[in-house]
């Protein structure tokens, strides 16, 4: 089955038409990736910056909360409550054993 000259001035075109189409989905795709991962870096990133002003904000509301009533203790004693203060903050997972086992 040959093709013959006004049936190839057909296809030409389409094979091109084609091969266009084909590019703009992998460019679509790595597009849609590269929006996703700068979303997500967003994101991250405002999480980050909010962890650390609601740390700044509790310890500054902390300091003020602290500095009002300790003014008459003893120093003996204000060590005492800011050794005791400092065992009361764990980290969410360290030092606690994890099941892996399932």
């Amino acid at each position: 089955m040959s093709l013959k000259a006004v049936e190839m001035q057909i296809a030409l075109p389409r094979t091109q038409d084609a091969g266009k189409l084909q590019s703009e989905w992998n460019n679509r795709a790595l597009l849609m990736n590269l929006q996703a991962h700068v979303a997500v870096q967003k994101e991250a990133d405002k999480k980050r910056k909010t962890v650390s002003e609601n740390e700044e904000a509790y310890l500054t509301e902390w300091k003020d909360d602290t500095s009002g009533r300790d003014h008459d203790l003893p120093p003996t004693q204000l060590k005492e409550i800011d050794h005791h203060s400092q065992e009361q903050v764990q980290h969410p997972f360290k030092g606690h054993h994890i099941d892996y086992l399932g």
